[in-house]
């Protein structure tokens, strides 16, 4: 096993305890190389929390660009058979007015529903941004915690070359 093997992920909790033996071990065999690396992997997910509003746009543009091709696809639908769709809801509407009232209260169903939903997502993003703070705050202190383990192992290995 490479003595400078990174680990592919922070391994050092909040408390600045380092998670599993094996990740004790590589501390000891490489010293201050592990912590420059657990600073690495901190640093890159700071700066994945700070990128949250720009993904948050990316993905928001996606999602406009979808509903705008559905959309035009459905007005091109419906302005290729509209006649058709007329001729048919006013037959429907006359032979069956009961159905007509049904239809317009499912329709009134499905904007309800489509406004609940838009609130739970508008919800569900407040709560993916709080997390996001929160990550990123974490991150902060984290990094102010393996940064005094950096120093720390840097004095010990200037003590042993002395």
């Amino acid at each position: 096993m490479d003595s400078f093997e990174k680990p592919l992920e922070i391994v050092v909790d909040s408390d600045g305890n380092i998670l599993g033996k094996r990740n004790q071990a590589k501390e000891k065999r490489q010293g201050s190389k592990f912590w420059e690396h657990q600073l690495v992997l901190i640093e890159e997910g700071i700066e994945y929390e700070e990128r949250y509003h720009q993904r948050q746009a990316e993905l928001k543009n996606k999602q406009d660009e979808i509903n705008a091709l559905v959309e035009n696809s459905m007005k091109d639908y419906n302005k290729n058979n509209k006649t058709m769709l007329e001729s048919i809801h006013a037959q429907l509407n006359e032979e069956y007015p009961e159905m007509a009232k049904i239809h317009k209260l499912e329709k009134q169903k499905e904007q309800q529903a489509l406004e609940v939903d838009q609130a739970i997502s508008q919800v569900r993003q407040e709560m993916l941004y709080k997390k996001s703070i929160q990550q990123k705050a974490d991150y902060v202190k984290l990094k102010i915690i393996v940064s005094q383990a950096l120093i720390q192992s840097r004095e010990r290995e200037k003590l042993i070359k002395k």
